[in-house]
């Protein structure tokens, strides 16, 4: 496993908020203004224009990490053998979030808004990490297409099937290869000529209307480009729909729609449809201890909720902290979301496994990094998997009077399942089984909530 040295922001800057905030809870655990101090935080907590928690709400800095599967054995992948995978990274960016309100409801108490996101690669976090790094990686545009016209047109799979490679330039297998800033944002071409190809042609007609998310037109007619990351940058977001916290404090920063419905249609039953949870960065302040918290994940449309495990102190402050765990994938906790096979019959993963085809309109399969958590025989086919709980868990610390999140981190492994295709030139030997193509985390340290307590004595 290839790792890459990292320096991070130095949190000096910070002291005076944390001094601040120490302050804060000192009187407000040691005075007798305990009620009114807790009070006047809840109210500047609120997402209302010109208080504090709308300021922090509408524009974050976070950091998010990428470390993609390098595949060091593509040609004996090909000839039926297990792959072989290193971990590269972590590639570091800054991933800026501007709010975009469209609507405010006082009635309901509710803002509509969209995210507009930028990444910008950070060279001095990523260490020895370059974005012109050469990896090899599963081709996700290659099966995603597969996979669509599979699904979609079964009866044209045997015939136009094998033309899907010729869409690649210079690509003789499913691998791909090249810089990881083209890998992940800008682009790699994917050119479709059924001049030249006549198998293309149905394919070139497909491409003009739905495609895989990955793929996106460029000026060049029949030229087209695909990135696994830059369908997001420097573009909105589907709109989403949160709670003031104005009428009901505990509400505050819950997320009560997604692309316009309060109850998707992802999954099997209304439960794990509706949408609820927060972004895991806006919390209400916390009157008790909650033995678990409630966070909407868009990446994998449905609501997951870590569970408390410890009181920690981070910088002299004590803070709940929360983690996903194995609880998560019991069968008792997943059983609407299993989706109907072939047969439409509720059929469930493997421990561990998340089916996001519908969420993500690609084929791609959802687990936590390495399969932590996960069934361990998922780590017999891709050699090089080494699950860390301390590394791999997704966590959340929160300081309770405030609300806010002191540190975290969200992870999300993306997989595709590898299979044999009949007729399918390109897959008739290969090994089957899940294929880890990368796992990514959004990283933030919010210590810049200390202004809440700034707005005491104003």
């Amino acid at each position: 496993m290839t790792s890459c040295s990292t320096r991070f922001r130095n949190f000096m800057s910070y002291v005076p908020g944390l001094l601040l905030i120490s302050l804060g809870i000192y009187l407000a655990t040691e005075k007798p203004h305990t009620n009114y101090l807790i009070n006047h935080i809840r109210e500047a907590a609120e997402l209302v224009e010109g208080k504090y928690g709308y300021e922090i709400w509408k524009d974050l800095d976070i950091y998010f990490k990428v470390r993609l599967y390098h595949i060091t054995n593509p040609d004996s992948v090909m000839e039926g053998e297990n792959p072989i995978i290193e971990e590269r990274g972590p590639y570091v960016y800054n991933l800026n979030m501007k709010k975009r309100v469209t609507n405010v409801d006082e009635k309901l108490d509710e803002m509509a808004f969209t995210i507009f996101r930028t990444y910008q690669f950070n060279k001095n976090a990523s260490g020895s990490c370059s974005e012109d790094d050469q990896v090899v990686l599963l081709n996700s545009a290659y099966l995603g297409t597969l996979n669509i016209i599979a699904s979609k047109f079964p009866a044209f799979i045997g015939r136009f099937g094998n033309g899907i490679q010729y869409l690649f330039p210079k690509s003789y297998d499913i691998f791909l290869r090249g810089k990881v800033k083209d890998i992940l944002f800008d682009g790699l071409p994917l050119v479709c000529d059924p001049v030249k190809y006549k198998d293309l042609s149905l394919l070139c007609n497909f491409l003009k209307g739905k495609k895989p998310p990955i793929i996106k037109d460029t000026d060049k007619p029949g030229v087209y480009s695909y990135s696994l990351f830059d369908k997001n940058n420097y573009t909105d977001s589907d709109p989403f729909t949160v709670n003031r916290g104005v009428e009901n404090k505990d509400a505050l920063g819950n997320t009560t729609s997604y692309k316009n419905l309060r109850v998707t249609k992802y999954w099997r039953e209304k439960e794990c449809n509706l949408v609820s949870g927060t972004d895991s960065i806006t919390w209400a302040p916390m009157t008790e201890k909650l033995p678990f918290v409630s966070v909407y994940e868009p990446n994998i449309c449905r609501r997951m909720t870590p569970n408390f495990k410890r009181e920690i102190i981070v910088n002299g402050l004590l803070g709940y902290r929360y983690e996903l765990d194995e609880t998560t994938w019991r069968k008792e906790n997943m059983g609407c979301y299993c989706l109907p096979n072939a047969k439409k019959v509720p059929e469930c993963l493997e421990t561990g496994l998340l089916d996001i085809t519908k969420c993500q309109d690609a084929p791609v399969i959802f687990s936590e990094p390495h399969f932590l958590h996960a069934d361990p025989n998922l780590l017999e086919y891709a050699r090089g998997l080494k699950p860390d709980p301390i590394e791999h868990t997704t966590f959340i610390t929160i300081e309770p009077l405030s609300g806010a999140p002191l540190s975290g981190s969200k992870k999300i492994q993306l997989n595709l399942r590898l299979n044999r295709i009949p007729g399918i030139t390109l897959l008739a030997n290969v090994s089957e089984g899940l294929f880890p193509i990368l796992w990514a985390e959004e990283v933030f340290y919010l210590f810049i909530y200390f202004f809440f307590f700034l707005s005491i004595n104003s």
